[in-house]
């Protein structure tokens, strides 16, 4: 995927320009406009096009976008709600697995808990054995 050099056409809730500072990618401020007469609403970029910056941005953690806004000013409610989808599924799936995994860690913490139990006994044992050896010798 190359990188966007245009700027997208994402609204924000809040701008602050120290976290865009070190950023190649210039971010545009909707929603925080004082007049809205002078606002123009940005250019169609395509459903896929748009996709890629959602995704971009939020994979870097650089903005949080407003969906229900992004939605009525593309008027592409079924792309959004596809994206919104597969966030969801992937969300969910990173739950299940974090489920596993809690199970599997609380399975290694018995195991790890019975062999303390199992070496204590072992040793207990080898206690008891040189003490009647020394007996016998003696």
């Amino acid at each position: 995927m190359e990188l966007i050099r245009q700027p997208p056409v994402l609204t924000l809730r809040r701008c602050q320009p120290r976290l865009f500072s070190q950023s190649r990618t210039t971010v545009t401020c909707l929603l925080g406009s004082k007049s809205p007469a002078k606002r123009q609403p940005p250019p169609q970029p395509s459903p896929k096009r748009l996709g890629e910056q959602i995704l971009l941005l939020a994979a870097g953690g650089v903005v949080s976008v407003s969906i229900t806004y992004l939605a009525n000013v593309y008027k592409l409610p079924s792309e959004i709600k596809l994206i919104t989808q597969r966030l969801d599924q992937q969300s969910k799936v990173i739950e299940q697995q974090l489920k596993i995994l809690e199970k599997q860690s609380m399975k290694l913490d018995k195991v790890l808990s019975e062999s303390v139990d199992y070496r204590r006994e072992v040793a207990e044992l080898r206690g008891g054995f040189q003490v009647i050896l020394q007996k016998r010798l003696s």
